[in-house]
């Protein structure tokens, strides 16, 4: 389990990054956009009970209410949270 931070100061899951065309970054060299216009690091996404969206499959519910993308998450220095797959 591992994360990387962007140039932004925020962190992504995994050991790299790719800025999409909004200035964010997702984890890994792939975005989709959503619906509502954020981007994911992957090339499907699902919508999460509050609305959000996150890359992949499947999402995790992490401690401060937040979804990730994974079936588990990491806290990261900042104490937001990144999703991993086991």
């Amino acid at each position: 389990m591992s994360f990387t931070m962007c140039p932004d100061g925020s962190y992504v899951g995994g050991n790299g990054f790719t800025m999409c065309p909004d200035g964010s970054y997702v984890g890994g060299n792939r975005f989709t956009m959503c619906p509502d216009g954020t981007y994911v690091g992957s090339h499907c996404f699902t919508m999460c009970p509050d609305g959000s969206y996150v890359g992949g499959n499947s999402f995790t519910m992490c401690p401060d209410g937040s979804y990730v993308g994974g079936n588990s998450f990491i806290m990261c220095p900042d104490g937001s949270y990144v999703g991993v797959n086991n």
